[in-house]
């Protein structure tokens, strides 16, 4: 067929990359991180694996702190709607 463009193998595997949510391309990146720590280390240091539970028990902690100050904001911010005052303090 004239003019068709064939593309090369490896496109393949990016076009599954790009079909994958964010979420999941963080996971599987933090994985791989974890993994190469586990393998290779840093200035001739591996990560043992008691300091990688304590990397994701920090983690979780600091992200757990994350999701409610989100909460609370969608508190306030439904608050503030359902009793109208909102639309009060948007018009003074």
């Amino acid at each position: 067929m004239a003019g068709s463009f064939r593309r090369p193998s490896w496109s393949s595997s990016w076009d599954l990359l790009a079909e994958l949510r964010v979420e999941a391309c963080a996971l599987y990146a933090a994985s791989i991180v974890v993994v190469l720590s586990l393998i290779f280390g840093y200035k001739g240091k591996r990560l043992p694996m008691k300091g990688i539970i304590e990397v994701l028990r920090a983690t979780g902690t600091r992200v757990l702190q994350i999701y409610m100050i989100g909460c609370a904001a969608g508190i306030v911010i439904g608050v503030l709607n359902i009793s109208g005052l909102g639309f009060g303090l948007t018009i003074s």
